[in-house]
């Protein structure tokens, strides 16, 4: 991921748990172009990313931030959820109608 996204018809759902923080910051803004092409109005997508070390080049907290603002710079969306644990975040965002 990014480079095995499906080309397949608008979804209205995306789950990304635990896989942003792997991807360097040209992959993450690859991801989000491709979801930008994919992701119908009203479709909601929700991440979850753990917040501890993960000696990855991004950690969680950062990698969901870079995600959100380049969804953000493409897309109408808004935040409906930013919940934060001791361990995990969870952001459930909202493609414009």
């Amino acid at each position: 991921m990014p480079g095995a996204w499906p080309d397949e018809s608008a979804v209205d759902l995306l789950v990304l748990s635990e896989v942003l923080y792997f991807l360097a910051l040209d992959e993450i803004r690859d991801l989000t172009q491709r979801i930008a092409t994919n992701w119908c109005p009203g479709g909601h997508c929700v991440l979850v990313n753990y917040l501890g070390p993960t000696g990855e080049g991004l950690q969680g907290d950062e990698a969901a931030e870079l995600f959100i603002a380049s969804l953000k710079a493409q897309l109408g969306i808004r935040q409906d959820v930013r919940m934060r644990k001791d361990r995990y975040r969870l952001d459930i965002l909202v493609r414009g109608e």
